[in-house]
């Protein structure tokens, strides 16, 4: 049995049984973050993005993300669950949440969001969604960055959930 992708201006491309999804899209489109989820959608056939652009696990350990591609201009979206070092959920009620967008060297800050302010937090999945509207990324040049995730649980360790790089690209023209 085949399943069908069909994707504007492409026409149709035919999924066997033996491969995914994932590795058709991989293959014929350019992905904006890490997909996650099989779910695509796009305004062209320029730009595809997975339903869920990034999904980064945070962990009081610290970890580095891989490198994720995003377009200055358009609206961001990454997040994921946050763990402590032991795998379990890190209790963020009453915490507070900041992502930061600095230069790689972390000399210079470009976007800062906070909890309320670009970040959303399920309690429940101890979870994080950061959205950088494209009002901000549209101030950024293309290039790379690197990103950082900072927790300040309510008893008060400041705990980096995670770090690495963006990289920025260009509007289509």
């Amino acid at each position: 049995m085949d399943r069908t992708l069909t994707v504007p201006s492409l026409a149709r491309i035919s999924v066997s049984l033996a491969s995914t999804i994932k590795d058709v899209v991989n293959r014929y489109l350019r992905v904006v973050g890490r997909m996650t989820k099989y779910i695509i959608s796009g305004k062209s056939d320029v730009l595809v993005r997975g339903q869920s652009a990034a999904s980064i696990l945070g962990s009081t350990a610290m970890n580095v993300h891989e490198p994720l591609d995003f377009i200055c201009g358009m609206d961001w979206q990454l997040g994921g669950p946050q763990l402590n070092a032991d795998g379990t959920p890190l209790g963020l009620s009453g915490a507070t949440i900041q992502w930061k967008l600095d230069s790689v060297d972390g000399g210079t800050n470009f976007v800062t969001l906070t909890d309320g302010n670009g970040i959303s937090v399920d309690l429940a999945a101890s979870s994080v969604s950061i959205d950088v509207p494209a009002a901000e990324t549209a101030a950024l040049s293309p290039g790379t960055y690197r990103d950082y995730l900072i927790v300040t649980l309510q008893t008060g360790p400041k705990i980096p959930m995670w770090t690495g790089i963006i990289r920025a690209g260009a509007q289509p023209a």
